[in-house]
Order: structure tokens, then C-alpha cells, then sequence
């Protein structure tokens, strides 16, 4: 089974979609916005996102 790596800049550019096309929650506006002033990333929501990005690759 092959297994898929995203790196920190894919999940930025990911984030950055889902506020463009205004999918994004109150948290991860506030993630984005943390990340950007500050280059903190919250560990939690970077994990939500990363499963939602797997989800999303693989077509669920």
C-alpha cells in the first residue's frame, strides 16, 4: 500500500483553499491567522487537517 506524505506548506496551501472557496471552521480561520502572524501551527487542527487531506486524496 503506498503511503502519501503532505509537508507543512501543502497543508498551508490546502488551508488556503478552504477559506477561498469559504469551506474553513472558526478554528481554522483562527489556525491560519495564528500561523501567519506568529508561525505557530495548533498540533491538533494540524492533524484534523491532515486526515481531511487523506480523506480527500483518496476520494472519500
Amino acid at each position: 500500500m503506498e503511503r502519501n506524505k503532505f509537508i507543512p506548506s501543502e497543508v498551508i496551501a490546502y488551508l488556503e483553499w478552504k477559506i477561498g472557496n469559504n469551506l474553513e471552521t472558526d478554528e481554522e480561520m483562527r489556525v491560519y491567522e495564528d500561523y501567519k502572524w506568529n508561525g505557530k501551527f495548533s498540533r491538533n487542527t494540524y492533524k484534523q487537517l491532515l486526515k481531511e487531506m487523506y480523506k480527500e486524496y483518496r476520494g472519500e
